[in-house]
């Protein structure tokens, strides 16, 4: 299992968003976690990849969230933007490109 990508920020008054390291520590730290424990909770067996080990698939994972987000623009939006070529059907592929994280 991929580390959990998550920042927290509040909002100022005049609506910056302002990161905030220490909530994100924390989010990450029960993140992890409540994985581990409904993990266990449903009888799998999963492995947590450290972050270095993630570092290696920055670049594959980079193009596994433009695709999914693609995906939530083309396919579950639709209308104006669905591809014709795609016919409606859900037909993506990242091919042999994250092959190593299988």
């Amino acid at each position: 299992v991929m580390p959990v990508d998550v920042e927290l920020y509040s909002l100022s008054a005049g609506g910056v968003p302002e990161p905030k390291a220490d909530w994100t520590a924390s989010a990450q730290k029960h993140m992890k976690a409540e994985l581990v424990r409904r993990t266990q909770s449903l009888g799998l067996t999963a492995q947590l990849m450290d972050d270095k080990a993630a570092d290696e698939f920055a670049e594959p994972m980079a193009l596994h969230a433009a695709v999914a987000r693609s995906i939530a623009l083309h396919h579950a939006t639709g209308g104006a933007w669905s591809l014709p070529t795609k016919g409606g059907k859900l037909d993506w592929s990242f091919d042999d490109a994250l092959r190593d994280l299988q």
